[in-house]
């Protein structure tokens, strides 16, 4: 079976990152800036996070966003945040599925399980990978 690749964060500028696998021959993972906040926030949080509760974490769901966001709209940032942090609304999922689906489009779901955001219901949801295998690189300015 492949062995279980790196996964690392490069951020290419101030507002922005790349997702990349360096062991699958540094293969680029594609998503929205939406779930791309949120796929962030969960590596900050290798303990998982309940995501009925993530209004908990509103604050610093809305930071990450405002910096990889390029809508320079700040109501309209606020409002998709509010969103993903509502646990009446559906968007969390949609980002979910948005983040798995970018996994599974380049990688087997076997390995691609690893990297999106899974747990159990009525368990905190986090990234199986081991915190070891990530590497998070800040743009030096």
């Amino acid at each position: 079976a492949p062995s279980i690749s790196r996964l690392r964060i490069e951020w290419t500028s101030k507002f922005d990152f790349q997702i990349l696998l360096p062991d699958y021959g540094n293969l680029v993972v594609e998503m929205p800036r939406l779930p791309k906040a949120l796929y962030y926030f969960f590596l900050q949080h290798p303990e998982g996070a309940m995501l009925n509760s993530l209004a908990d974490y509103k604050e610093e769901l809305l930071a990450i966003y405002k910096r990889v966001s390029n809508k320079s709209n700040p109501e309209e940032i606020g409002k998709n945040v509010e969103r993903l942090v509502d646990p009446f609304d559906n968007s969390v999922n949609v980002n979910c599925s948005r983040i798995k689906n970018a996994f599974v489009k380049l990688i087997d779901d076997r390995l691609a399980q690893n990297y999106y955001i899974t747990g159990y219901r009525g368990r905190p949801k986090k990234i199986a990978l081991q915190p070891a295998l990530i590497e998070i690189v800040e743009v030096s300015l």
